[in-house]
């Protein structure tokens, strides 16, 4: 399952960053996903889900390294479950 994540703001001054997944798994409940690529300058991020399960709350994204020119984010989820991890992730700009 690959779901495309657009970083819609990316502010080095600033430590949030606002990102949409355009489609989600309905069996997804709630999900933190670790980026290994990412701006350290980012701590937190706010998520906006659309075309979802009602039932979707809440995904968790812990950034470590990033590159601020990315604009798509593609992640391959190997399991759905409550306590998913992501094991590959794929950046690119």
């Amino acid at each position: 399952m690959i779901y495309n994540i657009e970083i819609n703001i990316i502010l080095p001054d600033t430590k949030i960053c606002k990102i949409e997944l355009s489609s989600v798994s309905p069996d997804i409940k709630i999900v933190e996903i670790e980026l290994s690529r990412v701006n350290p300058d980012i701590k937190i991020v706010e998520i906006e889900l659309s075309r979802v399960n009602p039932d979707i709350k809440i995904v968790e994204i812990e950034l470590s390294r990033v590159n601020p020119d990315i604009k798509i984010v593609e992640i391959e989820l190997s399991r759905v479950n409550p306590n998913f991890k992501i094991d590959n992730t794929e950046t690119r700009s």
